[in-house]
């Protein structure tokens, strides 16, 4: 997570995950602002944060910005936000599951070499990159996407006013400002600092009661 952010300047989940935990006993916060630039991210991690936000969000107010976007995996983590807003030019949505397979095999058929790979199960090399994708490896692949889309799904119904069948229906779509707003996956539209002064102004909330977190990860 240091490293991630030190040198690529990105958001690792590990160190969200800490950052919830951390502030769901500092007595000084109040409340809490998620302030979202994310493309997205990986799967690998995200239910694990999810939860961790969801434990925050339990004890302590949790309001949400896209800003200026909240995507895939960044979306997953703002709709566990009590209220969420987006800038009136932010992107929010992209509510699917995407992964691939790069081969290899015919530039270096071309190139004239050849890689041996030795293995111990059926399925070890699959994903070998010096291979052509085998279709039983395709349909495993495709099986692992479409499981960790039902259970994204699932997770956006469980928090935003959508059904299941509504949030696929988005068919990963994003929309922008007050159409995401309209379609229900947002809930207002409100400029960053505007939300922070709107907290900050609340009764019995002094000098440093809100914690402003950013979340910037990349795909």
């Amino acid at each position: 997570a240091l490293i991630i952010g030190s040198f690529w300047g990105l958001t690792a989940y590990e160190g969200l995950g800490e950052q919830f935990r951390r502030l769901a006993t500092d007595t000084n916060v109040k409340r809490i602002v998620l302030d979202i630039d994310s493309p997205g991210g990986l799967v690998s991690g995200i239910r694990t944060c999810a939860d961790a936000l969801e434990e925050l969000a339990g004890v302590k107010p949790v309001f949400a910005i896209a800003h200026d976007m909240a995507c895939s995996a960044g979306y997953w983590l703002a709709c566990v936000a009590e209220e969420f807003s987006v800038t009136p030019d932010g992107d929010v949505g992209s509510i699917g599951v995407r992964g691939g397979h790069v081969s290899y095999a015919r530039l270096l058929d071309r190139q004239g070499i050849d890689i041996t790979t030795l293995k111990a199960g059926a399925t070890k090399a699959d994903h070998n990159y010096a291979d052509v994708l085998a279709p039983g490896a395709a349909a495993e692949m495709q099986f692992s996407i479409e499981r960790q889309y039902d259970r994204f799904v699932e997770h956006v119904a469980r928090f935003r006013p959508l059904s299941e069948d509504e949030v696929r229906a988005t068919d990963a779509r994003c929309w922008v400002g007050q159409d995401a707003v309209s379609a229900g996956l947002a809930d207002r539209v409100d400029r960053a600092h505007d939300l922070v002064a709107g907290h900050e102004r609340q009764p019995g909330v002094r000098e440093l009661a809100i914690d402003h977190v950013q979340v910037g990860a990349a795909d």
